[in-house]
């Protein structure tokens, strides 16, 4: 579309104001880099909770964007409803921007029967919703079919909005994407102390586990917490960045679990990239995303990143060269995420082929250390050697060589004690004592070790 000759498009890009997550970084974005001989663009909130600056509101104004607070009641507010109306049309917007249910059925009641078009950027839907939230939510794919424009942020989503024939026409599937220069930025310089050094729950040498978002049940963060408490390490920490109505209860839950004083809840961060570039893994245990800005921010940060096996997280993979971020899937809510985290050692030696050893335990008992060690690295693979280190006495130190293929992210035993070149399959009996199944039994093996 084209604004009358000579300004630029007005764009009003309308959130929530309910924190600073994927939804508002993405406005953020989108608001500092149109151009600026194009576009005009006025940063807005709906707020109707009481906040005197939402967040959103308050990190474009130091970006330099002029801002607006549209206030009401309830989730679906006819004062904000006014109030966004009358802004329009006194200020000349061309086009309303809004992201969610909430800001969609409000821009939806106020421009009709104006010229102001309107586009919205699905970001998915909530799983598990009750039945008020499921049916606000049903209500704005209803509200799709009246609008000029709409732009989910996943293959996912286009491919779902387009069994609406009444959509097709106006889909515009745009792929979620972050700042990398806002990224870039937030990376600590060489010697800085790291920004979680000096948390209570800070250790040189822990595995540092994070997780930057929302509080809610979709989120599954009750799963992070789960698999965390199962990992056998000595020395281990989990951060939860963000804020939300589960808060209190993934608290108990931590305490419950045994591993409150591992635990550490920062609440909502301003500097939540700062944080997630000092993690050793970022874990997003999610039920259900679009393409998670989250998981692209830990990509690329270069933070080694497990996700749950759903269309949102994959796509957000795919973005990813081959593995070159390391990034892993994962089902199962205990060992399994425990197996991944532990080989999450692994990447990271490639740059740093030293040996790293970690503690291992059960409980209280200390059941030895793991030593990791690279023998060989390669464009596509690493060889690590894996060995178990001051164990019990009386016990055989277990020891394998362990080849790593980083694009298909996987890994195979290729040596234990003295033997090497295992055969898929071995006669039995015969001269060495093989199983038949030998090398299948190693892999086992070593998946049971780490986990």
């Amino acid at each position: 579309m084209r604004a009358a000759a000579g300004r630029p498009i007005r764009v009003l890009h309308l959130g929530n104001a309910t924190g600073l997550y994927g939804a508002e970084r993405w406005i953020l974005a989108l608001a500092r880099h149109l151009p600026a001989a194009e576009a005009h663009s006025v940063v807005a909130a709906l707020d109707d909770a009481g906040v005197e600056v939402p967040a959103l509101c308050g990190h474009a104004q130091r970006l330099g964007i002029p801002t607006q607070v549209f206030r009401g009641r309830g989730r679906l507010s006819f004062g904000a409803v006014t109030q966004l109306r009358d802004f329009v049309q006194r200020n000349g917007i061309d086009v309303v921007h809004t992201h969610g249910y909430k800001t969609d059925l409000v821009a939806c009641l106020a421009l009709a029967g104006t010229r102001c078009r309107l586009v919205s950027t699905p970001h998915g839907w909530t799983p598990g919703a009750d039945w008020k939230l499921a049916g606000y939510e049903f209500l704005d794919r209803l509200a799709f079919a009246g609008m000029d424009a709409v732009a989910p942020l996943s293959e996912a989503l286009h491919a779902e909005l387009q069994r609406n024939p009444l959509l097709r026409r106006k889909l515009v599937m745009i792929a979620n994407g972050v700042d990398l220069d806002e990224v870039d930025a937030a990376a600590p310089a060489p010697g800085a102390a790291a920004p979680l050094a000096d948390s209570d729950n800070a250790a040189a040498d822990a595995l540092t586990v994070g997780y930057v978002g929302r509080l809610v049940p979709g989120k599954r963060v009750d799963v992070l917490i789960d698999a965390f408490a199962a990992l056998r390490l000595a020395r281990k920490r989990l951060f939860i960045i963000g804020e939300g109505p589960q808060q209190e209860s993934l608290q108990r839950q931590a305490q419950a679990r045994g591993v409150e004083a591992q635990v550490t809840f920062t609440g909502y961060r301003e500097d939540r990239l700062q944080l997630l570039a000092s993690l050793d893994v970022f874990v997003l245990p999610s039920e259900s995303e679009g393409i998670p800005r989250c998981l692209l921010e830990a990509m690329a940060a270069s933070v080694p990143v497990i996700a749950s096996d759903i269309p949102g997280c994959r796509a957000a993979h795919s973005l990813a060269w081959a593995g070159v971020h390391n990034t892993f899937f994962w089902i199962d809510p205990t060992r399994e995420l425990c197996a991944v985290l532990m080989m999450q050692l692994l990447p990271a030696m490639r740059e740093q082929p030293q040996a790293r050893r970690v503690a291992l335990s059960q409980g209280e008992h200390q059941l030895g250390v793991l030593a990791l060690e690279v023998l060989e690295s390669c464009p596509y693979t690493s060889t690590i050697r894996v060995r178990q280190e001051h164990s019990l006495a009386w016990l055989p130190v277990p020891q394998l060589e362990v080849r790593v293929y980083h694009d298909a992210r996987m890994a195979e035993v290729i040596g234990a004690q003295s033997a090497r070149r295992f055969r898929g399959i071995y006669p039995y009996p015969n001269a060495d004592m093989h199983q038949p199944d030998e090398k299948t039994q190693l892999n086992l093996f070593l998946g049971e070790w780490l986990s």
